[in-house]
């Protein structure tokens, strides 16, 4: 996953999202969906032993397994990133856009820092990393590779093409509605509630939710992979091997079922007031999530987007966590420090925005931060 230019000049540079691998992998799974739906089919139809329906259970089941995840695949990053970052060098700004070029946001060139080159290791396996610097936290990556050449290259383009220093026509500060406006235009049965309580807190509310299609393929993921195991009886080199088979399956099943369930009937809330930052997470099934986090010991709210951890979260840091937060962003940490990383990670103030929109997301990580900078005490 990338961003490649797909136009630049000496006003404007458009990168789109691209994953040169989506047509491979795609490709891969449509060949062997067939070929195993085939196969199946041919056991279902013309059976020589009794075992040959459950050999047609198990190719047909990962047939069936290798179709929907194609279709999960194809979309699994399309609310993740912007499909399109222009940067428009008269306004002044960085245009986020989505699906027709619709407009999600924008970043005035002042609320950028600049562009970085990281190195890190993610399970053992080095990557470099070309990445916007945001001046109010958070960092997002525009171009990945192992090799740290081509990341180099297209820093080089990049930082030809915008003129973050430079001055411009425009005031650089877009013409993005308020954060508040933007989730109060996402209300609604699938969208955040945004209002004010008697006590005069900003009240920002959400529930969790899924389109039934991806529901239908999320059961049929499960249920095939299930079929596919039960059929392997008589491929397996013994009872004991399939008996193993059937546990490791099992196994997978209750965590993917206990990670759907977990969501029922669960909702979050952030208030905003009263000197303080609230979360509240609740679910059926799970413990409350909260924390509260007064506004004098907000020292970022970083929301940073990466093809190797996507943003789904929003994370509010207190001054003794910056630094460590940010080499854990960065990936720039041992892997014996990782136990370290796990608890530290753990005790962070943590917001799920992973059922919010793209846009959304965005508005609500500004919303934060402009109440924390507006009531903050001043210093001294």
């Amino acid at each position: 996953m990338r961003y490649r230019i797909r136009t630049s000049d000496e006003h404007r540079l458009v990168l789109v999202f691209s994953m040169p691998e989506r047509p491979v992998v795609t490709v891969i799974l449509a060949l062997v969906c067939l070929v195993c739906l085939v196969i199946g089919l041919a056991y279902a139809l013309s059976p020589e032993s009794p075992e040959d329906s459950l050999r047609a259970l198990s190719f047909t089941a990962f047939g069936l397994f290798c179709l929907s995840a194609m279709f999960l695949f194809a979309n699994a990053y399309s609310r993740a990133f912007p499909l399109q970052m222009v940067f428009d060098n008269e306004a002044r700004q960085l245009q986020l856009r989505g699906r027709g070029g619709s407009r999600i946001g924008s970043i005035p060139y002042a609320g950028i820092s600049g562009f970085s080159v990281l190195r890190a290791v993610d399970a053992r396996v080095v990557r470099h990393s070309l990445g916007i610097e945001l001046a109010r936290g958070g960092r997002w990556e525009l171009y990945a590779s192992p090799q740290r050449g081509p990341v180099e290259a297209f820093q080089k383009a990049v930082s030809a093409a915008v003129r973050l220093k430079a001055a411009g026509t425009g005031a650089g500060t877009g013409t993005t509605p308020a954060p508040s406006d933007i989730l109060v235009a996402g209300s609604g049965p699938r969208g955040p509630r945004v209002d004010r309580a008697e006590d005069g807190t900003l009240r920002v509310a959400w529930r969790r939710t899924a389109h039934p299609l991806q529901l239908v393929l999320s059961l049929v993921v499960l249920l095939s992979f299930a079929g596919a195991l039960a059929g392997t009886r008589p491929f397996a080199q013994g009872l004991g091997a399939y008996v193993v088979a059937v546990i490791f399956g099992a196994f997978f099943l209750v965590a993917a079922m206990v990670s759907i369930l977990r969501t029922v009937g669960e909702r979050l809330e952030v208030r905003l007031g009263r000197g303080a930052v609230e979360y509240r997470h609740r679910s059926a099934l799970t413990r409350p999530r909260d924390f509260t986090r007064p506004f004098s010991q907000v020292a970022a709210v970083d929301f940073s987007m990466s093809f190797s951890r996507i943003a789904t979260g929003i994370v509010v840091l207190q001054p003794q966590e910056v630094a460590q937060f940010v080499r854990y962003r960065q990936g720039t940490f041992a892997l014996s420090e990782v136990p370290g990383f796990a608890a530290f990670l753990r005790g962070l103030g943590r917001i799920d925005v992973s059922a919010l929109e793209l846009q959304q997301r965005l508005a609500l990580a500004e919303l934060i931060r402009e109440s924390v900078s507006t009531e903050r005490p001043a210093a001294g």
